[in-house]
């Protein structure tokens, strides 16, 4: 072939593959415009695009906004209905809040004046870290929404927390390190009560109307809540935990309770439960008398903020409850002992054949004691002083800036009756706001059954429901209705502790000495009224799951691979029947072996 007819074969040949490689290119773009047209049709509201569903059937998911602005602005605001619903109220003593008008500035302006202290005022918290984690560069920050409210902030105060050459470096940003099991120390970000300067103490004396300190903690993925500070700046202790005051917070408080600000306010901005209880114990600090009023506001995300500045003034009355114990000692719980690794070296790693490996475990010796449910119980064993020496605030606490009667007007359906296993019982609860202000009203109910020494392990209360009121005017009522099914207060016998050969979720048979109720309650600790009801002399067993029907029965019990074997290192589990000789202790170094 010569070298022209071998040129001419060249180019035959890349046009029959350029050809080939166009068509496939071109059936592969009509294909993928086919399935990424659907894709976006679910993604992307609006701009012409439709639903996606099958023929003949009704579209599933149809969107209400023409365009991704619209939804954008739609979630905002739906955000800052949820923080006003959620946002708790903790302490407000004397009505010092709602704060509507100047206290001792009223011949210089008409807005209330205020002194924003606390690093983190400049930096909170919106959400948590990791998958938890949001882009907040357009969030609504702390002073918009107060100025939003219609208050005057300290401009010195809060130039002063922005300069880092003054204030100190913010707090920690969150970490990357999502894998490692090791404890971490984390500075609060707080700065030094030395560090202020006479400028920024001579700027207090226009803005005192009301001093807010803001206290910020941060947590989630890949960024485990330390459980002491060890040497980082302002650790009070090296012991101390992450969720309590470091030094520079309880000086800067200190110092505010001091001044001579008209009202002293906390604010929490912490998704995590703190160690309040300066807030009210002298031995912890002395000053908690000066402190008027403390709201938890959480993580607020991006238009949050705007929800904490209309609790404060009163457009909107809070109306949020406490979702755990806020205890007064967090070193004192039961799963305190068992959490990360121990505080130890490789405390919470699996040791395989001599050698660590990044494979964590933990020993949840606290059985069903976790939370409300381990407070109520042992406050209930322990006595009234134990409850309040280890409890500042009850789970579904909350307060609100108007009073409500209640009136328990129909319990027909479960008082005195023995109960059947497939019926719901309903408690109604009249409601009437006899305060000089709008506002909602949670009602709780939850439920009691008995405890039998050495068998099932049981809390002394169980939430089985709650609803909250629509708002109600001064002098306005409202009947609310609280459903039971008895499924909600079944505990659940994994190794049949009451010897009745069966295993699973059951209700004991009760006696006329020792019977179920359920309890109509302001929170877990706060009864208002008691329902008696009884369980049958066979009691009540749920072999199947009442939702899915699927039977119910242990799967990682009795199983001769120790590494599928729930109970291979619980050699105990804490049990209300004696709480020190069960408490929880922390792995054996023995405890972490296992063989390939």
């Amino acid at each position: 072939m010569g070298k022209e007819a071998r040129k001419k074969h060249r180019i035959r040949n890349w046009l029959i593959i350029s050809g080939i490689v166009l068509t496939l290119l071109a059936a592969i773009t009509i294909l993928s415009f086919n399935v990424f047209f659907e894709l976006l049709n679910i993604v992307m509201p609006g701009g012409g695009m439709r639903a996606l569903y099958n023929e003949g059937d009704e579209a599933i998911y149809v969107s209400d906004f023409t365009s991704k602005t619209d939804a954008f602005d739609y979630a905002n605001d739906l955000n800052v209905r949820i923080c006003e619903e959620g946002i708790v109220l903790l302490k407000n003593e004397n009505n010092v809040l709602p704060l509507q008008t100047p206290v001792s500035n009223s011949a210089i302006s008409d807005k209330p004046k205020i002194s924003v202290f606390g690093k983190n005022s400049v930096d909170i918290a919106y959400s948590g870290s990791g998958s938890g984690g949001a882009n907040t560069d357009d969030a609504v920050d702390l002073y918009q929404a107060l100025e939003g409210a219609g208050y005057d902030y300290n401009p010195v105060l809060k130039s002063f927390y922005e300069d880092e050459s003054q204030s100190g470096n913010k707090r920690a940003s969150n970490s990357q390190d999502l894998d490692s099991g090791d404890s971490i120390s984390i500075a609060t970000g707080e700065t030094p009560l030395s560090a202020y300067t006479d400028q920024v103490r001579a700027s207090y004396g226009d803005y005192k109307d009301a001093a807010i300190m803001v206290i910020t903690r941060v947590g989630g993925e890949g960024f485990d809540l330390p459980r002491n500070m060890g040497r980082t700046p302002g650790a009070a202790a090296p012991e101390d935990t992450y969720l309590q005051l470091d030094q520079n917070e309880l000086d800067l408080l200190e110092s505010i309770c001091n001044y001579g600000f008209e009202r002293v306010i906390i604010v929490v901005n912490s998704s995590a439960i703190m160690e309040l209880t300066f807030l009210t114990d002298p031995s912890y600090f002395q000053y908690h008398e000066n402190i008027d009023a403390c709201l938890w506001m959480g993580y607020p995300g991006n238009s949050g903020a705007i929800a904490l500045g209309s609790v404060l003034n009163g457009s909107v009355n809070p109306s949020g409850r406490t979702v755990d114990t806020y205890a007064a000692h967090l070193k004192d719980n039961p799963s305190f002992v068992n959490f990360g690794d121990n505080q130890v070296e490789n405390g919470d790693r699996y040791n395989v054949d001599g050698n660590d490996k990044m494979y964590y475990f933990v020993d949840y010796e606290e059985g069903i004691y976790v939370g409300y449910k381990y407070y109520e119980t042992r406050g209930f064993t322990d006595g009234e002083a134990w409850y309040k020496d280890n409890v500042i605030y009850p789970f579904g606490y909350g307060l609100s800036y108007t009073d409500f009667s209640w009136e328990v007007v129909d319990k027909t359906s479960i008082v005195n009756s023995t109960i059947d296993a497939s019926e719901r019982y309903e408690v109604q609860v009249a409601v009437t706001n006899i305060g000089d202000i709008a506002g909602k009203e949670v009602v709780e109910l939850y439920g009691h059954a008995p405890y039998y020494d050495g068998e099932i392990e049981k809390a002394q209360v169980v939430l089985v429901d709650f609803v909250k009121t629509d708002l109600l005017k001064p002098g306005e009522s409202q009947v609310v209705t609280l459903t039971f099914e008895p499924y909600y207060l079944a505990s659940y016998d994994y190794n049949d502790a009451n010897n009745n050969g069966f295993s699973g979720y059951e209700l004991d048979a009760s006696t006329d000495s020792n019977g179920y109720s359920l309890y109509v309650s302001k929170n877990a600790h706060e009864m208002v009224e008691s329902i008696p009801f009884n369980v049958g002399p066979e009691g009540i067993r749920y072999e199947l799951d009442p939702v899915t029907g699927h039977v119910v029965e242990n799967l990682y019990t009795d199983q001769e691979d120790v590494a599928f074997n729930s109970d291979t290192q619980l050699s105990t589990v804490l049990s209300r029947l004696n709480w020190e000789d069960t408490w929880p202790t922390p792995p054996t170094d023995d405890e972490r072996q296992v063989t390939q």
